[in-house]
């Protein structure tokens, strides 16, 4: 299968077989996060996996969201995939934009800190683009393996963090569970490329 039809052919996966994942498969989808690219090549982040059932449950526990009419809406299909992998990052280590002057400063964060001595710096991380990446590589390496998965990004970070023992001042956005697939959905609508593509500026 080449890049083009592992992208045609990646689809959400919500229900899993119970077959455990061999190790050397989930060796092969992390190598494929490890290689990633990140900003200034920081490598911010930390990859947990997670095959305990016991702590599968409690991070599905935590994957709850609320619709805008305030409808709750639970994620317990998270727990029966046989792996959780979890994506987490130092935003102390990642880079920073500056707007200064008009000009856009990439810098670490030592350098942000100096600036703010002097006054308010307008600033931001670049550690979710940073963890997006290695993400978006699993969901693709997943599918190579057989395997399926679903990005899940609804969730309390701050209980996540507790139940992982993840630092207090680092991200942990999203979680995706990995299994061999029961289901096998139809692809969801995609805009048109005239819809969404432009040529030289924004039309």
């Amino acid at each position: 299968m080449n890049i083009y039809q592992t992208i045609q052919n990646r689809r959400s996966i919500r229900k899993f077989s119970h077959k455990p994942i061999p190790a050397e498969v989930i060796n092969r989808l992390l190598e494929g996060m490890r290689l990633a690219p990140s900003g200034k090549n920081a490598q911010p982040w930390k990859f947990i996996v997670v095959q305990d059932s016991t702590k599968r449950r409690e991070i599905a526990d935590v994957c709850v969201f609320y619709t805008s009419s305030g409808r709750e809406i639970r994620q317990d299909w998270i727990a029966e995939a046989p792996a959780i992998i979890i994506i987490c990052g130092d935003p102390k280590n990642a880079f920073v934009k500056i707007l200064e002057d008009n000009r856009v400063i990439v810098a670490n964060w030592d350098f942000l800190e100096e600036k703010q001595k002097s006054g308010p710096v307008q600033w931001e991380s670049g550690i979710l683009v940073d963890l997006t990446i290695p993400m978006d590589h699993l969901s693709l390496a997943a599918l190579e393996e057989g395997l399926g998965g679903c990005w899940v990004a609804g969730l309390d970070e701050e209980r996540l963090k507790k139940i992982l023992d993840i630092p207090d001042d680092w991200r942990a956005p999203a979680v995706m569970p990995v299994g061999f697939p029961m289901e096998n959905p139809e692809a969801r609508r995609r805009k048109p490329v005239e819809e969404v593509v432009c040529f030289e500026r924004f039309s």
